[in-house]
Order: C-alpha cells, then structure tokens, then sequence
C-alpha cells in the first residue's frame, strides 16, 4: 500500500558532498520508485528571505523550507511547523508516518505526539557531541560556555527526539550501543538498519569523458592519487593525516593529495602544508562531483576519532578505491582489515578520549603508497563489499517497518 510519509531533515536536495543529506535523497528516490508519497520539511538558516515558509512540488517529492534570517532558532521552528503540519495534513491527506532525521525538530515531535497518532521513526546519525561532552564530564575539563551549551543542547535534542519516536534507527551497531548509553533508555526502539548507497549508480559515473576536474588538478597516469572528503575538523583526524602527508612528502614522490571540504581547521590545514605544491585544496562540491574524485583516487583515507558509519568510505569502495581508515564505530564494522581495506587503530585514554598516532597512520599510508598489488587487492574486495550495503536492502528493511508502523504492527 502506498504512505503518505513525512520526512523531517536539516537539508533538501542535497548542496554538496554527501553525508546524511546524500542518504536521505537515496532513501526518498528509492521510496519513490517503490510508489510511496515522501513528503520533506526542512530549514533554511541565513536566508534573505525572513522567516517564511515556501513549498515545491517536484517528480520526487514536495518539499516545505522554512526560511530563517540567522542560525536556526529551535523554538520558533517549532512553533511554525506546528501549523505547518496542520497545513501539510490538509494538503496530502492522511499521513501515515513521520521520519525523523534532525534533532532540530525534536519539540515538533512532541507537537505531533499531542495532535495525532501519527507513528514517528527518527534516525541518529551522529554522536560526535555527546562523546565530546562525556569525555570533558570525565577529565573535569573546562570548556567554553559556547561549546558546553552546544554539546548539551544536541544530547537533549536527540534525547528528545527519541523520546517522542515509536522506533529509533542505529546505521551501525556502534550507534546502538551510542544511542542506549547517551539518548535512548528503552533499548526496544532500537533497530539496527545500516545506512546504503545506489551502488550501480555510483559504479557507471566514470566515464572519463565527462569527469567534472579541472585539468590543472586532474592527474598524470604515473601519479598515485590520495584524497580526503569530509569536514576539515579535528574530530576527522585532520591533524595527524596532514603530519603524516607532511613526511609522505619528504620521502616520496609520484603522488597527489586533495583535501575536498570545509571547516574550523582548513586554516590550520593550509597553513601547515602551504609549501606543499603536490597537495590541492577544494571547497565543498555536488555530490555528483565528488564521485568523478572517487573514480579518479587510488586511495581514500579516512582517520576520523569518531565516524557513526562511515559513508565516504562505502562511496569510496563502490569506486574501486583502496581506503585507509581509523577503526572508529562504524568504519570498524565496515572495513575488514588487509581485506578490503587497511585500518589504523585509535588510541584511546582513560577517559575515553581519542587520538591517532601521525607514526601509525605514516606508516599505513607508505605501504598503500608503495605496494601496488595490496591496493588492487583491497579495491576490488572493497567494490564486493559495498554491494553488500546496496540501498535497496536498506530501504526493504525501512519500508517494512514503516508498514508494521503504519498499520500496528509495532506499538
């Protein structure tokens, strides 16, 4: 039977790279095809516009932006979306679930749970600051009112938004044990449905013809070519990946590195490899971008102290690339080690901080630089394992719930 469902997201369509705003278009694409009704509602934060509300109905979906002048203000969004629901309601006629994928709407869940018996799924896709907030609580550690009001004000949210859900999906077995511990008491909501990817789709964009690179940044064939995507942010490992480029550049010779991103420590970043001619730097690009990078990389390298999942290195070996990862959370259940990829270990303290050795992650670097055979070994076994995580497993599971939930088959 067709749902009418309401997805609730920080973004729509997806601006750049990936992440969780690449997921949910996945998701919303496959539920499409499947002859579902998704329906988005997201936020717009430093727009021109004013606070406003504008819909678009496109093939895919109808989307709803409420537009603000600043940061994203969580009361006023949810007061305007309690009326935007009603309006939603009226338009689209009965809904038969609500998916959750931002924390910011957690309030308007409640609202939701006041008006209707709408059933609610939400998503957890990141716990970055709730570890960050528990390891500060164990070292008494100081921090800035800024960033403590920050990390508190998350863990809430998704406190919240779990609260308010009939089911709560973990995209790793990792973030299970992560959403019991810091968000979620009732481990029966639970449900473990790890994240996917249109695996086909990602395979075919590379025809070189149509690579989206400028030629000035686009390889010779003698070149060996490395790149990292993400945030350029401390808790991607940033630092100890640039010491450890830094020595890869002394030593060796016949390879290329791009940073692809943005962030806090992109100066830091630039500034500490400024004389390095063979390392390029590249704001945030469409997704669709990015891919043609994959299909041109030899080796992806992810040293995150922290990663929910792991869905650059999932695109990463849908590409046939070798990937060099931390063994963080769902990067440890995604890769297995000198099988479809290398993986350095994090060193954790007692307090349960993180940190990567620069030597380490050197050393592991060198040898996918230096062994050619280990990099084509572990590419093709890393295309195998990403078809492992094709989307339509992901959203076989996640439109089996939505009918159980739909129809009373979970209370």
């Amino acid at each position: 039977m067709p749902l009418n469902i309401l997805f609730l997201a920080n973004a729509f369509p997806p601006t750049y790279m990936g992440g969780e705003s690449i997921h949910l278009f996945f998701l919303v694409s496959s539920l499409k095809e499947r002859g579902h009704n998704p329906i988005i509602v997201h936020p717009v934060p430093f727009s021109r516009k004013g606070i406003m509300v504008t819909s678009e109905t496109t093939p895919l979906c109808t989307v709803y932006k409420i537009f603000f002048p600043g940061e994203v203000i969580i009361p006023t969004l949810n007061l305007i979306f309690g009326d935007l629901f009603d309006r939603i309601r009226t338009s689209h006629g009965n809904i038969h679930l609500v998916h959750c994928h931002s924390n910011k709407f957690s309030y308007s869940l409640e609202k939701i749970n006041e008006r209707s018996k709408i059933p609610i799924i939400s998503t957890v896709h990141a716990v970055d600051c709730a570890l960050r907030l528990d390891v500060a609580l164990r070292k008494h550690e100081l921090m800035p009112p800024s960033d403590l009001l920050l990390y508190r004000n998350e863990v809430t949210y998704t406190s919240k938004m779990c609260e308010h859900s009939n089911a709560v999906i973990a995209i790793s077995r990792a973030m299970v044990s992560f959403i019991s511990k810091y968000f979620c008491h009732d481990t029966n909501k639970i449900i473990y449905i790890p994240n996917g990817i249109p695996c086909k789709t990602i395979a075919t964009l590379n025809d070189p013809n149509k690579l989206r690179i400028p030629k000035t940044l686009y390889p010779n064939k003698d070149q060996i070519t490395l790149i990292f995507a993400g945030r350029i942010e401390q808790s991607k490992g940033i630092r100890p990946l640039a010491r450890a480029i830094k020595t890869l550049l002394a030593n060796y010779q016949g390879f290329r590195f791009f940073f692809i991103g943005n962030g806090t420590e992109e100066h830091w970043l630039k500034t500490f490899l400024a004389d390095s001619p063979r390392v390029a730097f590249i704001n945030w690009i469409p997704f669709e971008q990015l891919l043609h990078y994959y299909h041109i990389a030899d080796i992806v390298v992810l040293p995150s102290f922290v990663e929910a999942f792991g869905l650059v290195a999932l695109e990463a070996m849908a590409c046939n690339c070798a990937v060099l990862a931390s063994n963080a959370d769902g990067l440890d259940e995604l890769i297995e080690h000198r099988i479809d990829g290398l993986k350095v270990p994090l060193l954790v303290d007692k307090y349960g901080d993180r940190a990567l050795s620069d030597h380490e992650l050197y050393m592991a670097l060198e040898t996918l630089l230096t062994d050619s055979s280990l990099r084509e070994s572990l590419s093709r076994a890393a295309k195998h394992k990403a078809e492992q995580f094709d989307i339509e497993y992901m959203v076989s599971r996640l439109e089996t719930l939505y009918l159980n939930l739909a129809f009373g088959g979970i209370s």
